[in-house]
């Protein structure tokens, strides 16, 4: 049996000093969280440079990662800078630059999300061989260990889809399509194949629908792409989405269709939170955003300082959101702004 490792304790994480986000400096391809001194009520990070390369703070799901790392680094008392492609346009270049530049800025710890391991690993690879403190959130939970990281926070693909595809197929989805809008991250496939393989078990069938990711934000092309699947494929009563932006799409596919169709999706925006509460959604999994960072730079700090690491990758997904919990997550967003929707 694979273990599991407890999530690090988190020390007061809805303290207003350490939910406030920095003033962001763009560059012309990346963004980022100024560097900076947090005075926490802990020292042990004291003099401890914490890098992180995230995903966009466009995103509300990145704005959420990075008050997570910011207050972890405020209570550990670690310095912290925040930095990010603009958007996942030019993913491959964006990101192997913001990781040289932590190299060159001689960060202490590095934590940094493995979208793309095909085209980050080498980079990442070098970041462990000039010393650095490497952990790994969001993606890279079967690559982390491989690439010489300490520590991995984030999802666990694989166990989202089958979440996913048991909820669909317990509401009566019997032929699954999974959305898969950034087919260049091996984890967004992982989903699509757990749900597709839970919906089968459950004596259903499924398959993937892969978008280009340079056109998975444009949400009309979306909408009118998996209109044309659900045309061409009329048995299809669940719709399976790996975003919100998609879940848009997904939604007003289905309304034009007239068909009757089941769709879940993951992460969160307000939207998506307003329809799962009335219903158009049938659920969408939190990834945990803020909870991801914050247990990755407080795993990189305590490994840098004290030597003391988890033994296996923290899990922070899923976390199924549906009509019975919904106002408890609303609320909790509006109070403290960390579930990542806007």
């Amino acid at each position: 049996m694979k273990m599991r490792s407890r999530p690090l304790a988190i020390a007061a994480i809805v303290a207003s000093s350490t939910l406030t986000l920095a003033a962001c400096s763009s560059g012309t391809s990346a963004e980022s969280t100024p560097a900076k001194s947090t005075g926490g009520a802990s020292a042990l990070g004291k003099g401890v440079k914490v890098v992180v390369v995230g995903g966009p703070l466009s995103d509300p799901f990145f704005s959420a990662v990075d008050k997570g790392g910011s207050a972890a680094a405020a209570a550990m008392g670690a310095s912290y800078d925040y930095t990010a492609p603009k958007d996942f346009s030019n993913a491959v270049a964006d990101l192997t630059q913001l990781t040289q530049a932590a190299i060159t800025k001689k960060a202490d710890v590095l934590v940094i999300g493995d979208f793309i391991p095909a085209a980050q690993d080498a980079e990442i690879k070098k970041a462990v061989d000039a010393g650095i403190t490497v952990v790994v959130f969001n993606s890279g939970i079967d690559s982390w260990q491989k690439i010489g990281a300490v520590g991995f926070a984030g999802e666990n693909p694989e166990a989202t889809g089958k979440a996913a595809g048991a909820a669909l197929s317990s509401g009566g989805a019997k032929n699954l399509v999974c959305v898969n809008h950034i087919p260049e991250n091996p984890v967004l496939q992982v989903r699509c194949d757990g749900a597709i393989a839970a919906v089968k078990a459950a004596g259903g069938t499924g398959e993937t629908l892969t978008i280009p990711s340079a056109e998975s934000s444009d949400i009309q092309g979306d909408t009118q792409k998996i209109k044309g699947y659900l045309k061409s494929n009329p048995d299809v009563d669940g719709v399976f989405t790996l975003g919100t932006n998609v879940a848009v799409a997904a939604e007003a596919a289905v309304e034009q269709s007239g068909k009757d169709v089941t769709i879940g999706t993951t992460d969160l925006s307000t939207q998506v939170l307003d329809d799962v509460k009335s219903g158009k959604l049938a659920f969408t999994i939190d990834q945990q955003p803020f909870l991801q960072l914050y247990q990755a730079v407080t795993a990189g700090v305590m490994d840098r300082v004290l030597g003391l690491r988890t033994l296996d990758d923290i899990e922070t997904s899923p976390l199924m959101i549906t009509r019975d919990n919904v106002d408890q997550v609303i609320d909790v967003q509006k109070k403290f702004g960390v579930r990542g929707a806007s």
